[in-house]
């Protein structure tokens, strides 16, 4: 089977897409996590009665550590769930336009 010029550019935009997607979703999530950390260290710091700087950090740890617990499930849902959705949504414009052009020379 010989693909045509179009359908390798769609075959290199979706493995582009799974790098960039990945990364994108890696990074949503490791931000927010940075963001927990920050919220955690700024909470634990301003109660004088919370402890040491020691017990801030171990608190800001484990938050970190619960918010990236499943970043690599962010990065691949990300990567791969708009794949598919791409593909049919570019197949669907094209039968469309084949379609429309076919009435207009048939008519």
């Amino acid at each position: 089977m010989r693909l045509n010029g179009w359908v390798r550019i769609g075959i290199i935009a979706s493995i582009a897409w799974v790098f960039v997607g990945g990364s994108l979703g890696n990074a949503l999530v490791i931000g927010e996590a940075i963001d927990a950390i920050t919220t955690r260290h700024q909470i634990c710091n301003s109660r004088p009665d919370d402890g040491s700087p020691v017990e801030c950090q171990r608190q800001a740890s484990a938050a970190y550590k619960e918010a990236v617990k499943y970043h690599w499930h962010a990065a691949a849902i990300v990567a791969f769930v708009p794949i598919p959705f791409a593909w049919l949504l570019v197949w669907g414009l094209v039968a469309l336009v084949r379609r429309v052009r076919a009435g207009f020379a048939s008519g």
